[in-house]
């Protein structure tokens, strides 16, 4: 698993169609890992933590530093909000660079990373159990709480073929 850029001109185009896609934001933009759920690649994005945020551990999970020893995870890896990629839509973060430009930010997303590797298939597991709930089976809470991943498939799929939109 990579970490990820998404351009900033297909999340704007995604919004479009469903509001609680993420923005990128000027000074931080969002970074995230690549993953398949259903029949395409997504997008799920790691989302800060801070004092008194609430996630919910069935669209999320915790990315740790210390689990027995930090009192709130570095930051949680946010299925809900997770968004369907085609591959010209995403750039990998370079990490050598990003050493040079911001230490702080290269060691945080070296722990993320370290913490996320070795789980790769838990990741995988509760990728796919977010999206077949909202997706699939239609469970009320999931459609209420995560991004429309079907209508936003297929805006993917005409974005891929309509590059100029």
């Amino acid at each position: 698993m990579i970490l990820v850029y998404i351009e900033d001109r297909y999340i704007t185009y995604l919004r479009q169609f469903d509001h609680r896609v993420l923005l990128n934001k000027s000074h931080r933009p969002y970074i995230g890992i690549i993953l398949k759920a259903g029949k395409m690649n997504y997008f799920a994005p790691l989302v800060t933590a801070k004092p008194g945020k609430k996630i919910n551990k069935r669209l999320a999970m915790n990315i740790w530093d210390n689990i027995e020893q930090d009192p709130l995870p570095l930051s949680y890896l946010s299925f809900n909000n997770m968004i369907p990629v085609i591959e010209s839509v995403w750039r990998p973060v370079d990490m050598a660079e990003l050493e040079c430009e911001d230490v702080q930010k290269f060691k945080l997303l070296i722990k993320e990373i370290s913490y996320i590797r070795p789980r790769e298939s838990d990741v995988l597991k509760k990728a796919a159990s977010v999206y077949n709930k909202q997706a699939v089976v239609g469970i009320p809470f999931f459609h209420q709480m995560c991004i429309d991943f079907k209508l936003l498939e297929r805006k993917s799929l005409e974005f891929g073929m309509h590059r100029d939109i």
